[in-house]
Formats: structure tokens, C-alpha cells, sequence
């Protein structure tokens, strides 16, 4: 049984706000009463009371009674309560459609097609949807090989992990650099930052081929990050991803 001390708190929970659901429930303890004897007992205004309980009359849980001259008014039985909750429920539903007609519009737009287990994002829009499905993962490894050499971009990387690393605790994280940022990395004080913050491990190849131009993360999913154009690949195929992460553990060794 609930305690009569939340009843209020309760009620908000069907859908009342705060103001509203306390004039209710001291509408129901009262039964027939003024707004002033009601703006009383609920410690508000009589102007505030008055303006509550117009509101409440329109969602019926309250009825107005005029007599000789004087305004009443009485509190609907709580079985109201259930055709507001239901009303409710219909209202998300219908949002929840919504929802997932969006989605199948960004879909069209951003994806090859939502059926294909390899997808092509575009723009900026199509890469941060992308990014976004990173920052959900709950992957407790993740792998990256990339070409980035400017710290801005660096950053950016290493700001996506920290999001991550907030979210999953002990994530383990190896990366791949090219040999010429490995002395740049190492005497920024951001970097270190970073090392002491997250379980990141660091190794540099020497010959990072030229024409590697991106940033290649392996997680639950595989995706790649073009450094030259908005556009980003994401990967699903469980056998093409198996041998992307082969390839990633063979390197991680020559490194």
C-alpha cells in the first residue's frame, strides 16, 4: 500500500504536475470546498489554487459547482486517474512510431541500405550518428589503428574514449600510431593525461603506409574514419570483422 505522506509524489507520476497533483489530493481530503479553502490547505495563492484547478476541471478529475454566487469545487473519483494513465500510454506509442519513422529516414539518407551489413555515412549528420553508436557500445576492448598527426584530432579521438570509459569501467584500449608523432605524443602533457586516466596501451609503426588516411576502430563493430572526406564505413560482417581484428593483432605484434 502506498503511504498517504507520497500520495502526492505518486500522482505526478501519472502524469500530474507537481502543483497539480497537491491541489488534487487536498481536493480529495476536503471533498466539497472553496478554491480559498483549498489554496489554504495546499499553502498557494488563491489566484494559483483557482488557476490549478481550471486546469484540473479540463482533464476531468475535478468538478465546478456554483452555488448561490459561490464557486466549489469537488475532486472526480481516483478511477480517473487510470483513463489519464491509459491516454498516457497511448501518447508514447504513438511517439515511439514517430521515433522509428525518423529512423527509417535517416536510414535512407545516411545508409546504403539498412539491410547491408557494410554502410557508407555521409556528411557530418551521418557521422555523428555513427559516432554516437560508438559512445553506445559495450565493448570492453577496443582497438584502433590511425594515421591521425594533429593533436586537435588526437584529442578529439582520446575525448571519445574518456565519453566511453565514463559510461564502461575498465575498458581496455590499443592503439596504433605512425612512428612520426611518437616523440610529439610523449612530451604532451595531454597525452600523459590521458594514459593515467584510461587503460590505453600505445605503439608506433614505422612504416605507416601513406596512403592510410584515416582512423580504423574495432569494437563490437569495425569502422573506418576518413581523414580526407566526411565520409565513414561501418561494418557488421562478423568474418570480415574477425579478419580486420587478425590483421590489427598481427600489426599490434610488429609494432
Amino acid at each position: 500500500m502506498v503511504s498517504v505522506d507520497i500520495l502526492p509524489m505518486e500522482l505526478k507520476k501519472l502524469g500530474l504536475k507537481e502543483k497539480e497533483a497537491n491541489v488534487y489530493f487536498v481536493s480529495l481530503n476536503l471533498g466539497y470546498a472553496s478554491a480559498q479553502k483549498i489554496a489554504k490547505m495546499a499553502k498557494i495563492s488563491r489566484p494559483t489554487a483557482y488557476r490549478i484547478l481550471q486546469i484540473l476541471e479540463k482533464k476531468e478529475l475535478v468538478n465546478k459547482v456554483i452555488d448561490k454566487n459561490k464557486t466549489y469545487f469537488n475532486a472526480i473519483s481516483p478511477d480517473k486517474l487510470l483513463a489519464i494513465l491509459r491516454i498516457k500510454k497511448r501518447e508514447i506509442r504513438e511517439q515511439e512510431r514517430e521515433f522509428l519513422r525518423i529512423i527509417a529516414a535517416l536510414r535512407n539518407k545516411y545508409y546504403l541500405t539498412n539491410k547491408e551489413e557494410i554502410k557508407i555515412y555521409k556528411g557530418k549528420q551521418g557521422i555523428k550518428i555513427l559516432i554516437n553508436d560508438l559512445l553506445s557500445t559495450q565493448s570492453k576492448n577496443i582497438l584502433t589503428l590511425t594515421s591521425l598527426n594533429e593533436r586537435k584530432k588526437i584529442k578529439y579521438l582520446e575525448n571519445i574514449y574518456y565519453k566511453i570509459e565514463k559510461q564502461i569501467k575498465n575498458v581496455n584500449i590499443k592503439e596504433i600510431y605512425g612512428k612520426n608523432v611518437e616523440q610529439e605524443l610523449k612530451t604532451n602533457s595531454h597525452y600523459n593525461k590521458i594514459i593515467n586516466t584510461l587503460n590505453i596501451k600505445r605503439k608506433f609503426l614505422k612504416n605507416l603506409p601513406k596512403e592510410f588516411q584515416g582512423t580504423l576502430i574495432i569494437y563490437d563493430k569495425v569502422i573506418f574514419l576518413s581523414d580526407e572526406s566526411p565520409i565513414a564505413i561501418s561494418s557488421e560482417h562478423k568474418l570480415l570483422n574477425k579478419l580486420i581484428k587478425l590483421l590489427f593483432t598481427t600489426i599490434w605484434e610488429m609494432a
